[in-house]
């Protein structure tokens, strides 16, 4: 029959290191890590050369019409034209009013007017009378002789220098007689 085991013995001392083994296959990847902070911005790089310029776009549609401007100062006072050429004389009128008697003698006053009138009023028709066409006349005058009573013989005569055609030698009553200078000194009956 076995008889009983003996007591364990005391531990050896370790054995010297063994030599190293080959490299073992590469373990499989742990997960990624949790994403550092962001790293300082980095330095402005270089300018790019200027590109080349583009095509001109298109003309944008006009924009409406702006508030009116303020109006500007008046301008300087342009200088005076040069005076006109002198009209025409307008019409002006002297009038010589007289009551002749039975057998006058007179002679129409002188004027620089246009019309000379000689309007007379005898109180009673007259048998004959002479006038006399005014001293001083000019181109285009115009005597206008009347009467309200009827003179029966008139003489009536130019004065010096001058010619009268067509004298009248009787009035009526009412009636009249008007003349026109010409250029030669020469009166013209014109109604």
């Amino acid at each position: 029959m076995t008889g009983a085991a003996g007591a364990t013995g005391t531990t050896g001392a370790a054995g010297a290191t063994g030599a190293t083994g080959p490299t073992g296959s590469q373990g499989v990847a742990g997960p990624a890590g949790v994403a550092g902070p962001a790293g300082a911005t980095g330095l402005t790089g270089a300018a790019g050369a200027t590109g080349t310029t583009g095509a001109a776009g298109s003309t944008g549609a006009a924009g409406a019409t702006g508030p009116q401007g303020l109006t500007g100062a008046t301008g300087p006072q342009g200088a005076t034209g040069a005076t006109g050429a002198t009209g025409p004389a307008g019409s002006q009128l002297f009038s010589t009013f007289i009551v002749p008697g039975n057998g006058f003698a007179n002679t129409i006053p002188s004027t620089l007017n246009n019309l000379n009138a000689y309007i007379m009023t005898p109180n009673a028709p007259l048998a004959s009378g002479t006038l006399t066409m005014p001293a001083t006349t000019f181109l285009n005058q115009v005597v206008s002789i009347s009467t309200s009573k009827a003179i029966t013989a008139l003489t009536l005569s130019a004065n010096a220098g001058q010619t009268i055609l067509n004298a009248p030698t009787t009035l009526a009553a009412g009636g009249f007689v008007n003349f026109i200078m010409d250029a030669s000194n020469t009166w013209h009956i014109i109604g």
